[in-house]
């Protein structure tokens, strides 16, 4: 795709020449290709852009044709056109990767006002059970607010039953991706729930896995004692 963008563009700039009898820069339409390889398919494709723009204007524009440059400044202008156009590619596709962190970081940001306004309890946390987010209908079901529970580990603050391993969790859930269970946990006011819990990866705008847990209240039913 890159090279054909360069040659389209090649083949515009003979158009124009030779239809419109007009005088043009020899990289006044390359590098405009050049930027747009880089920008939307990423830094490999600006790279090879570049080449080939470097490889057209060395063998059909730069006289003689046939790879070879009789002038010094065209030598000169071809060394620049080729520097530029490798700094034009590095910063579009920083730009590029900049804009699309950007959008994943807004999606994530609206998955998580949408888990927080979820009918189910949801809680998310790192890889060692500290809650990083905690939502409205977990509040409601467990008394404590997300100021109270955010950096806590969540199985010693519910006392929950049975009390797994973190690292136990994570590694269940990179080799199934999805894992549900059944818990007991406490309230802050000390009443005991029977909860169905849903354990599943997602990725953070930081780029790192986090876990998400989603709840769902079960029938009251004997529990036993809770671990101390």
């Amino acid at each position: 795709m890159a090279v054909a963008i360069v040659a389209a563009a090649y083949l515009l700039r003979l158009s124009l020449v030779d239809a419109l009898d007009m005088k043009l820069s020899r990289y006044i339409i390359i590098s405009p290709a050049v930027i747009l390889a880089s920008l939307f398919f990423g830094l490999g494709p600006g790279l090879l852009a570049t080449a080939a723009g470097v490889f057209l204007m060395d063998y059909f524009v730069l006289p003689p044709a046939g790879f070879g440059i009789a002038k010094t400044s065209d030598r000169i202008s071809l060394l620049i056109f080729a520097l530029m156009s490798l700094l034009v590619c590095v910063l579009s596709d920083r730009f590029r990767q900049h804009l699309q962190r950007n959008q994943f970081a807004e999606l994530q940001l609206r998955q998580t006002e949408m888990l927080r306004l979820s009918f189910d309890p949801i809680l998310i946390m790192d890889d060692e059970g500290h809650i990083e987010m905690w939502n409205k209908r977990a509040e409601q079901l467990y008394g404590y607010s997300e100021s109270e529970v955010l950096g806590q580990d969540t199985h010693k603050l519910l006392q929950t039953w049975p009390a797994l391993l973190w690292p136990q969790i994570a590694a269940i859930l990179r080799e199934r991706g999805l894992w549900e269970c059944e818990l007991r946990q406490f309230t802050k006011d000390g009443r005991q729930l029977k909860v169905c819990a849903r354990y599943q990866f997602i990725t953070g705008p930081d780029g790192q896995k986090r876990i998400v847990k989603v709840l769902r209240e079960l029938p009251e039913s004997p529990v036993p004692t809770p671990l101390s």
